[in-house]
């Protein structure tokens, strides 16, 4: 069993079957090691890329797509009723955020 502390939107599983990517009403991201049954990293989506602005705001997760090509990880999200998405390079446990 994985939990989060915020109530679940959606859910990914890798092609291998071997990690689930959760996102949220909180506008955060987690990534389980299903076997292990352990978050591997979590991250804020609300965070912008380097040098761009953010105006803030509350974030929705809505969808989360893991792929086997570069980028790993597209986020959809909703923003003060704006669409959103992000791409991510999950490398190390750690999430980084790039520009489309």
């Amino acid at each position: 069993k994985m939990t989060r502390p915020a109530r679940l939107r959606c859910t990914a599983l890798s092609r291998a079957g071997n990690v689930v990517v959760c996102g949220g009403f909180d506008g955060r991201v987690s990534l389980f090691n299903l076997a292990a049954g352990t978050e591997l990293c979590n991250f804020d989506t609300t965070n912008p890329v380097a040098g761009q602005d953010d105006d803030g705001g509350s974030r929705i997760v809505r969808s989360s797509h893991l792929s086997t090509d570069n980028p790993p990880l597209a986020v959809a999200s909703e923003r003060m009723g704006q669409g959103e998405v992000m791409l991510y390079r999950v490398h190390n446990l750690h999430a980084q955020r790039f520009a489309l």
